[in-house]
């Protein structure tokens, strides 16, 4: 007994017994000694339990395309020379817009029915919709199921389809691929359309004046005996010309022969008989072009008529240049969609990667728990406490 006695040490003697806490209670203590490592584990619990029991895994489907058109670029190398020109920054901005659109939504609603892929029942909740939810939330969950990305130095734009089966992800991302092609060839059409629309009125009004003018040169001469009155009027003109420098010669002859011959000679006869009719075809002639004021203002109205057609046909052809030109540069200006990397049909899933949610997840925590005690600690210290 005296051993035993002797074994026990003053230590033994004053040292508190050790009794064990209820859990709860150490779960107390340890939140109010150390509260930042019991956020920590708590948020670490919840995150791994529901990454991985509860998550629902997705796979994804990506392609890539560029939209290229027809205009002349710098030759950048051979690929970029074949495959056209590269799309400006508001072509893949817009595409961007379409994919996640509502249009494009309708589309693949009626052709893969989304909302009963989407509604089938899971324990994830984050990535379940109900089937009587509104537009608006069936567009959200649309969206963030549908990432595109823009690459503006590349002039790329990659699309990532996630789904809850490959064969889901594979044919959304096929369609639309399919669909923005048609966008694509739409837009086209229509920039098309709108470049040709002011040269095709022009040459259709040049077209309008150029038949209008000829129509009246037609039913000019078909009102008139003269198919050309300016003609007319300068056969006319030359011919009194003609007679008075023939009169003349005749009447220098006939003065050379009176300084030799007699008058009643037969030479002398002759001539005076021929410088007769030239006299009186002569006269002819100035009577009528004397009683001519309704073939001038012919020539006139002729003339003017002709310069109308003159100046139409000059706008006309001009007019078809324009629009020659025009079609040119639309045809220039097409684009077309190009396919850089088609859709893949996923094997495996790939979303979400569990282990880098988990981490994104206790970094906000951890950022979120910093900003919360700061807070806390400067409402303190502006109350004194």
């Amino acid at each position: 007994m005296a051993t035993a006695f002797q074994d026990v040490t003053v230590a033994d003697v004053t040292k508190p017994p050790v009794l064990k806490l209820p859990i709860r209670e150490r779960a107390q203590r340890l939140a109010a000694k150390r509260p930042f490592i019991t956020f920590m584990l708590v948020v670490a619990l919840l995150s791994g339990f529901y990454y991985g029991a509860i998550s629902t895994r997705l796979y994804v489907s990506e392609s890539r395309f560029s939209i290229r058109s027809k205009e002349v670029a710098a030759p950048t190398g051979l690929l970029a020379g074949l495959m056209g020109a590269p799309s400006s920054l508001s072509d893949i901005t817009a595409v961007s817009d379409y994919i996640r659109s509502p249009d494009m939504l309708k589309i693949l609603e009626q052709r893969h029915n989304l909302r009963e892929l989407y509604a089938r029942p899971r324990l994830d909740l984050l990535q379940w919709l109900p089937m009587g939810s509104s537009q608006e939330d069936f567009l959200a969950f649309y969206r963030r199921h549908i990432i595109v990305k823009l690459d503006r130095e590349a002039s790329t734009v990659t699309v990532q389809v996630r789904s809850f089966n490959p064969e889901s992800s594979h044919r959304i991302a096929q369609s639309i691929i399919e669909l923005t092609a048609d966008f694509v060839d739409g837009m086209t059409q229509k920039m098309r359309s709108e470049t040709l629309k002011s040269a095709k009125l022009e040459l259709d009004k040049a077209n309008r004046d150029a038949d209008s003018a000829r129509l009246k040169v037609a039913t000019f001469r078909a009102s008139g005996s003269d198919l050309d009155p300016t003609q007319s009027g300068a056969i006319v003109v030359g011919g009194v010309g003609a007679m008075e420098s023939s009169a003349a010669q005749t009447r220098a002859e006939l003065a050379a022969l009176m300084t030799y011959s007699q008058p009643g000679a037969p030479a002398v006869r002759q001539l005076q008989a021929r410088l007769a009719a030239i006299n009186t075809q002569i006269a002819s002639l100035r009577a009528q072009q004397s009683n001519t004021a309704p073939l001038s203002q012919q020539v006139t109205d002729y003339e003017t008529l002709q310069l109308e057609r003159a100046n139409a046909e000059k706008t006309l052809t001009l007019a078809q240049t324009a629009f020659d030109q025009a079609r040119a540069t639309a045809e220039q200006r097409e684009k077309y969609v190009v396919s850089i990397v088609s859709p893949n049909r996923p094997e495996a899933p790939t979303y979400p990667n569990r282990v880098l949610e988990l981490i994104t997840v206790l970094i906000f925590a951890m950022a979120g728990y910093a900003l919360v005690s700061l807070t806390i600690a400067a409402i303190r210290d502006h109350r004194g406490v």
